[in-house]
């Protein structure tokens, strides 16, 4: 309430959890501010400094430039917008559809299909079984190797599940008395209203496929077939000489002379920023309905 008084234990509590809430905000933050900085200044400055600065006294952006003409990382964008696209549509679409599906006390079979769902949330195929599966559907070295084995999981039906047996029975019964059916009831009624759930889930969902680099490692050869993630990593273990390559993508000698200025962390570290971009920009956006969206689907039933 407005205007009651805390004791001092209360004062003390308030006191540690704003410290904690800070340390941990700033123990995240302050590792990406210095990639930052590191991206943005000379060579002569990092040796100078020993290593990382927070705030560089020299400002340069060729790594930025380097890192936007070649074509590797541009392509590598243009694959995981897609494969997160649609990856996490096609993804959703499965789930929410099985979730609803189980959330139907008369649906046929329902106890076994929760059952077979459990088996396969706790033991894993095995990778070898995996790959088999996968090469005999012919989706190794395809893009829809990021988008078909991995469309359902059995932890986002449960939650879509949770979410729908929430929602009012009445809701359907009243859509029911209207003439609707099962499609029309899951379409207009029910996805109008899994908005924060839709939301939550979505974002996980995209964030795994941008940040998933082993599907590529293992099943996915095509270079013009990697992900922004696995074209990270293969640049954090490349050193950009004057006059190299990456990716086949030459750099021109005005720019290999200015790159001979900075040093290679610089380019890995330009990279690093331009992929994390998008999600930067993306969580914002559905970070609100994370608590209502979770909560909701967790809680209810």
């Amino acid at each position: 309430m407005i205007g009651t008084r805390m004791t001092t234990s209360e004062r003390i509590f308030q006191i540690l959890s704003h410290i904690i809430v800070i340390l941990v905000g700033l123990a995240c933050i302050v590792p990406f501010l210095f990639v930052i900085s590191a991206s943005v200044t000379p060579m002569s400055v990092l040796l100078e400094k020993g290593g990382y600065v927070m705030i560089p006294p020299e400002i340069n952006f060729y790594a930025y430039q380097y890192s936007l003409q070649t074509s590797l990382l541009l392509d590598a964008l243009l694959i995981s917008v897609a494969r997160v696209l649609v990856g996490t549509g096609f993804s959703l679409l499965i789930n929410s559809m099985a979730g609803y599906a189980l959330s139907k006390s008369y649906l046929k079979g329902r106890k076994f299909f929760i059952q077979l769902l459990i088996i396969s949330f706790l033991f894993g195929p095995g990778l070898i079984p995996y790959y088999v599966v996968c090469r005999t559907l012919h989706l190794v070295n395809r893009f829809w190797m990021y988008v078909i084995p991995g469309a359902a999981g059995a932890w986002t039906i449960f939650i879509f599940r949770q979410f729908f047996m929430g929602l009012p029975i009445e809701l359907e019964e009243a859509a029911r008395l209207d003439g609707a059916n099962e499609w029309q009831i899951l379409s207009r009624v029910v996805l109008p209203l899994s908005t924060p759930v839709f939301a939550a889930l979505g974002l996980f969902s995209a964030v795994g496929h941008w940040n998933d680099f082993m599907t590529s490692v293992i099943y996915v050869r095509d270079p013009k077939l990697h992900p922004v993630a696995m074209v990270l990593q293969r640049l954090l273990v490349f050193n950009p000489a004057v006059g190299g390559s990456v990716g086949g993508s030459f750099v021109e000698k005005e720019m290999a002379e200015k790159l001979s200025a900075m040093p290679a962390q610089s380019v890995k570290m330009a990279n690093v920023v331009l992929a994390t971009i998008p999600i930067l920009i993306v969580y914002p956006f559905l970070q609100k309905y994370f608590a209502k969206g979770m909560l909701t689907g967790a809680i209810k039933g």
